[in-house]
């Protein structure tokens, strides 16, 4: 087995149920985060902006909350055995460099398509700019 041909498959593994679940309790905290603010001279940056960086839950939404999608499945892989069957395939270390170059690409994923939605929910109620 290749190293291109595991990362695809560990990428496609993590664009699961539970990525998309991070997503929703990211928007859910960051709309959260930004209760208080919604005033008519607001607009959806200056609301991403807040609840982002200003509202103190940064380090939850930067830390915790995107390595949640794919941070149990190498327990999940070594409970199967699956795991074994891939480090012997390809070797440790193109194994678990994969592993974590596809767990960066899960969190940026979380914490886009996060933005995103939540970008689109305030759209219809508040100016872009």
């Amino acid at each position: 087995m290749k190293a291109g041909h595991m990362f695809f498959i560990f990428l496609k593994q993590s664009i699961n149920r539970k990525l998309w679940f991070c997503v929703l309790v990211t928007v859910l905290i960051m709309s959260g985060a930004v209760a208080g603010l919604f005033d008519p001279t607001a607009s959806v940056w200056y609301l991403l902006d807040k609840a982002m960086i200003g509202s103190g839950v940064v380090s939850l939404l930067i830390c915790v909350i995107p390595i949640l999608p794919y941070g149990g499945s190498v327990a999940e892989e070594f409970e199967t055995g699956i795991m074994r069957y891939y480090t012997i395939r390809t070797g440790r270390t193109v194994y678990f460099a994969n592993k974590v170059l596809v767990s960066f690409i899960s969190g940026f994923l979380t914490m886009f398509l996060a933005q995103a939605v939540f970008i689109l929910i305030f759209l219809p109620f508040y100016p872009l700019f």
